[in-house]
């Protein structure tokens, strides 16, 4: 099956909120991620599963594409409870925001397990974009919730 890359812009937490579901899963090397302050830039790739192929009940195999991931206008970026070395990679679940234009927004990357990225931004201007060709999955979403049992 061929897919068209997907490409998305995200201006507003709506927005966002629709790139946050594209995400779901996405698989993320903080290493692959770097903050520009000049540029006021956070950016990376990810490796995103292409649920939009999904259909219920399961037709076909999962499949995976890289996507470039961007924040502009980051005043900030902190990060709590994840490995940030090449390797480290995490399972993203979601992405949030809050705050308004006037003050400032505050958007999350929450990962299984309880780590989190917060950028500090002026307004919420985000892009994805897939790069390369997708690929047969040999992994599916499987998180980590912290509890024991």
């Amino acid at each position: 099956m061929k897919t068209k890359p997907l490409r998305l812009k995200a201006a507003d937490a709506e927005d966002l909120a629709i790139i946050a579901s594209v995400l779901q899963d996405a698989l993320v090397d903080l290493g692959q991620f770097a903050y520009d302050p000049g540029l006021r830039r956070f950016a990376g790739l990810v490796v995103r599963f292409l649920h939009e192929e999904c259909q219920f009940p399961a037709s076909g195999p999962l499949r995976q594409v890289k996507a470039a991931l961007t924040f502009d206008k980051v005043r900030a970026v902190r990060t709590r409870g994840l490995d940030q070395r090449r390797g480290g990679v995490h399972e993203l679940l979601t992405v949030t925001c809050s705050g308004d234009e006037e003050k400032g927004v505050r958007m999350g990357l929450l990962f299984a397990g309880g780590g989190a990225v917060r950028l500090e931004a002026d307004t919420v201007a985000c892009r994805l974009a897939d790069v390369g060709d997708p690929w047969v999955s040999r992994l599916a979403p499987r998180h980590d919730t912290g509890v024991r049992r």
